[in-house]
């Protein structure tokens, strides 16, 4: 399974509201969620995006589509390795849980 991680550096400016509060308990719970998932993987890609991005910054989402291309294309030899290496078969399944 390839799997795609966009997280970025842990946050270390504590909330100034009750807002960014709730979002960083939810980044919390999604980071723990997808860092077991990863270990599933038979390859995480992690696009550097170079700044942080909030949860609700769309506006940056052409930088996080160019960051996730740009490293996707870096990752092609890992990738053509992995399907060649004979886990395609088991990359097409679909995960357990």
């Amino acid at each position: 399974m390839i799997a795609v991680d966009p997280s970025q550096r842990e946050n270390t400016i504590g909330p100034k509201n009750g807002m960014q509060a709730m979002l960083r308990s939810i980044e919390v719970c999604q980071y723990e969620h997808a860092r077991l998932r990863f270990a599933q993987a038979d390859l995480v890609i992690r696009p550097e995006f170079g700044k942080s991005i909030g949860t609700l910054e769309f506006g940056l989402k052409r930088h996080c589509i160019a960051a996730g291309a740009v490293t996707t294309r870096r990752a092609y030899g890992d990738i053509e390795t992995l399907l060649n290496s004979g886990n395609a078969e088991r990359m097409a399944e679909p995960l357990a849980g």
